[in-house]
């Protein structure tokens, strides 16, 4: 329900992106006939992106979705986000040489996900009765300014955990291929967005925080994992080291499948 959820409201951005890729971690077939059927109805080019299922692999899949972009710019978010009508819009704007950009995102009560919908007159309802928490991020302000911030604003990983979130995240291409992508040698959950980040800030990329702009709304729902104290610890070391290129990355998952950029 939530990925179907998520496509459907892809149609309602302004502008379309260029292309939709839908990046599949070994899912059931169903996820494919989902994905085949939102395709029929979208007039933007959608690419299904599939990996087989060797347990999470969620750096993997989204390394090989940027590998299949065609684009010089990647706006990333999760199946279990809705995007903003104005996400793709306010991504677009915030762009710029030298910067990666995070927005926010505000929590869809789990027990009122199939009722929620972009349109403002629900978001509306929906705070005033307290189904979505973090209620900040689930109004836009088109006149906010992003926090910019270099390396030396971080102290260690936890402080850039605290801003990324690649449920919601601006990068461009080149930059992204630099440091190699996400590592792919992290086989569970967290932190390795803040990875990837503290990565991009060793490259000497600013990061740029929007709380009321480039806004998604994450349709919540029971955890399946926790995080894992040893890859906070291969996390924080890679930054304090200064650390720019994922061990296992997009370049060893280009040589393994012989594919050229």
């Amino acid at each position: 329900m939530r990925l179907k959820k998520t496509l459907s409201h892809c149609l309602r951005l302004r502008p379309q992106p260029a292309e939709i890729l839908v990046c599949d971690d070994g899912s059931r077939p169903d996820t494919g006939e989902l994905i085949r059927s939102f395709a029929r109805n979208s007039s933007t080019p959608v690419l299904h992106v599939f990996q087989d299922d060797h347990g999470w692999d969620a750096p993997g899949i989204r390394n090989l979705g940027a590998i299949k972009s065609s684009g010089d710019y990647l706006l990333m978010t999760d199946g279990d986000c809705v995007p903003h009508p104005r996400f793709i819009s306010d991504h677009l704007a915030a762009a710029a040489e030298g910067c990666f950009v995070f927005g926010d995102r505000a929590h869809v009560l789990q027990e009122y996900v199939e009722g929620f919908s972009t349109r403002f007159e629900v978001v509306w309802n929906y705070l005033l009765r307290k189904r979505i928490i973090k209620r900040r991020a689930a109004l836009r302000n088109p006149f906010e300014t992003p926090k910019v911030f270099d390396r030396s604003a971080f102290p260690d990983i936890g402080a850039v955990a605290s801003l990324a979130i690649c449920c919601n995240l601006g990068v461009w291409k080149k930059d992204f291929f630099a440091v190699n992508g996400f590592d792919e040698s992290f086989r569970k959950w967290w932190p390795e967005d803040a990875e990837c980040s503290a990565r991009l800030l060793n490259h000497g990329l600013k990061l740029k925080k929007f709380h009321q702009k480039c806004l998604v709304y994450h349709l919540d729902h029971s955890d399946t994992s926790r995080p894992s104290p040893e890859v906070y610890h291969y996390s924080n070391h890679s930054f304090l080291s200064g650390k720019i290129a994922a061990t296992i990355g997009i370049r060893e998952r280009l040589a393994q499948s012989k594919v050229k950029l």
